[in-house]
């Protein structure tokens, strides 16, 4: 954690050790930290006072929902949007996103699930008021031609359930590595290829 008040002199505050294997992604909402891994979970601190953050809860088994699993799903990307935490996890090679609300950070609740197609990925996701934008490759292959990629659009307004509203095919291009939502436009960058940019400023019917 690095304090950036000052810009012309950062100050370097406390490390948070990292017991994790392979860290993927991060996000912090209402001071807390919340750190993916592929083998632990989802890690929580506190952060309220940045120079003596502590862990909330260890390593975060929630992800398990009670399932006799043989080891947690692997998380491989979150955000946090409002009072949410969006997670993209892999369990037994199928992607699934699952949303949390954060009414206690401590302890995520479980809200709701959208699985994907076993032969599909979860490349990258972004999300704005009640809409989810899910950027989908075919699982383990980077060619053209087996399966184009695609952007799926969900509606997360609905209590309990993601909504498919549309799909945005990428036809001739590769695997989508990134998703950015900017002022009303959707950014999808592949591995290879040129960058497509959709107005999302209308929401999807």
């Amino acid at each position: 954690i690095v304090d950036i008040s000052t810009p012309h002199n950062l100050e370097n505050l406390p490390f948070i050790k990292n017991k994790a294997l392979f860290s993927l992604d991060f996000s912090v909402s209402n001071s807390h930290l919340f750190i993916s891994s592929l083998t632990t979970g989802i890690r929580i601190f506190d952060i309220s006072d940045p120079s003596a953050p502590f862990e909330e809860t260890g390593n975060c088994f929630f992800l398990n929902d009670g399932k006799n699993e043989s080891e947690p799903p692997r998380v491989v990307k979150i955000k946090t949007f409002g009072e949410r935490l969006y997670v993209i996890l892999v369990n037994n090679n199928q992607h699934e996103l699952r949303v949390y609300d954060l009414d206690n950070p401590s302890f995520p609740f479980l809200l709701k699930s959208y699985f994907i197609d076993d032969r599909e990925a979860i490349t990258d996701f972004e999300i704005s008021n009640g809409t989810v934008y899910l950027a989908l490759s075919r699982s383990g292959a980077h060619s053209k031609g087996e399966m184009s990629p695609k952007i799926v659009i969900l509606d997360d307004s609905q209590s309990g359930q993601l909504i498919e509203v549309k799909e945005l095919m990428l036809e001739d291009s590769y695997q989508t590595e990134r998703l950015l939502l900017y002022e009303g436009l959707l950014f999808a960058s592949p591995l290879f290829g040129e960058i497509r940019i959709f107005d999302v400023s209308v929401a999807p019917q």
